[in-house]
């Protein structure tokens, strides 16, 4: 890390990414931006969405990231996202108990097959 607080070399990197989702935006006005992951697309998405005022949903696979960074995502860029997503409900639980507020906007997405797509192998 750094000595500016909070910055860590992926977030250094993620600038290099701005440009082109910039560009990205522009040509394809999304009606909603996701996240991968926002220990290291959190501030481009962001940014990308209040400049284009898109809602951005970040995707959170689990919390306590070992990162440098790490807690300074979960604490400061988290609360700024519209929606959250996770495949955990272990992470779901969590981040529920760290900001009582996410629970409106926070959504545990099974990761399996949905059943009503489940078709017979044969064998």
């Amino acid at each position: 890390m750094d000595s500016r607080k909070g910055v860590s070399p992926q977030h250094d990197l993620e600038s290099r990414f701005l440009p082109g989702l910039i560009r990205a935006c522009r040509r394809f006005k999304p009606d909603i931006l996701r996240v991968h992951t926002p220990y290291f697309l959190g501030l481009a998405g962001l940014s990308a969405g209040r400049l284009f005022k898109t809602p951005v949903l970040a995707h959170v696979y689990h919390l306590g990231d070992p990162i440098p960074g790490g807690p300074w995502v979960e604490e400061t860029l988290l609360p700024r996202f519209d929606a959250m997503a996770t495949i955990s409900s272990a992470t779901a639980k969590s981040l529920r108990l760290l900001h009582p507020r996410w629970k409106g906007i926070l959504e545990w997405v099974y990761p399996g097959v949905d059943g009503r797509y489940r078709r017979e192998i044969p064998t």
